[in-house]
Order: structure tokens, then sequence, then C-alpha cells
């Protein structure tokens, strides 16, 4: 009487054995590529956190920004949103390329802070088109905080985040040195 407990092995099973057959066509060989082609894309820039409203209240969307260089003019950053009488608040980390001080510059119309740590390093919430400049001594590779609070009041819109050291050439902070949280 045949045994029917077990099913009967096929050719390839019997020829490799059950163990081996199972290893062969569990494991398989992936190279580089293939794994690099399947990783998560690293998101650079900022968080940004965008209201409807100029006091932070009205939510209106979420998006990565990979840099702080904006001039909206007299449009919306969305259709979701106002033209005037809006705000936005970005958030994530910096990293510096060197250890040394760091001047930022701000241009916007109309009302910014920066913090970075827990430094407020612009304090600039007046109304009007304007720049404003604040220093922090930093550490190359090091990621700090930061925060922006930018508001809208009326007429143009803008928003650029600058960065200069005595290794740093005056210019828009690169994508590549921030991190969204």
């Amino acid at each position: 009487m045949a045994d029917t407990t077990k099913p009967k092995p096929t050719a390839a099973e019997a020829e490799l054995g059950m163990q081996d057959y199972i290893s062969t066509i569990t494991t398989a060989t992936v190279n580089q590529a293939t794994i690099d082609a399947y990783k998560a894309p690293v998101i650079r820039g900022l968080t940004g956190y965008y209201y409807g409203d100029p006091n932070f209240t009205t939510q209106k969307l979420i998006r990565y920004d990979s840099t702080i260089n904006f001039n909206w003019w007299l449009w919306s950053p969305d259709g979701s949103m106002p033209g005037d009488n809006f705000s936005i608040r970005w958030t994530g980390s910096i990293q510096p390329t060197n250890s040394e001080t760091y001047t930022f510059t701000t241009t916007v119309d109309d009302k910014v802070r920066v913090w970075i740590g827990d430094q407020l390093v612009i304090d600039d919430w007046v109304a009007g088109s304007h720049s404003k400049s604040g220093s922090i001594a930093l550490q190359a590779g090091q990621m700090y905080p930061i925060k922006i609070e930018y508001q809208e009041v009326n007429w143009g819109a803008q928003m650029q985040l600058k960065w200069q050291s005595p290794s740093t050439p005056y210019g828009i902070v690169p994508a590549s040195q921030l991190y969204p949280n």
C-alpha cells in the first residue's frame, strides 16, 4: 500500500533533495543596482505647513520645499490658499558644511522669524518688503533644528532664506543641507 501522507517529490526535488530544493527556490541573488532601484528616495528640504490665515491656525497644505526661495508676487502658494493674509511654518534640520559662524539673511514681504537650534536668529515681524540678517556659530556635520515662520499681509508675497560664512558664498541655503522632519 502506498504512503499517501506525503506528496510524491517532483523530479527536481528528488534530484536535489527536498532541503536543497527549498533553499534554491527561496534564496535569490540581488545585485546592488536592483537594491538601489528599490530604496526610498532621500527627501531634502524642509517641511512646509501652509495656513489660510495669518495666525497659523487654518492649515491648508503640508508639503516638502527643497529650498526657501519663493516669490509669489500677487498670487498664493497654492490654489487652496488666499493670495493675502496667509502664513507658513517650515521645520526640519539644517546641516552646515563648515565649523564657523554663518550669517543668515531673509528677503521677505512681509514678516519672518528664524530659529536655529533654540536661538532666534532673525526676528523681523514687521510688515513690508525688506531683508534682515542674523549670525550663529555652527559645527560642520551637526544637525540643527530649524524653524521659520512667515506671514504674508497684503500685496507682494516673497520669502528667501540665504546664508554665508567665511567658506560659504552668499546664496540660497541649498537643499543638500536641509532635512524635513
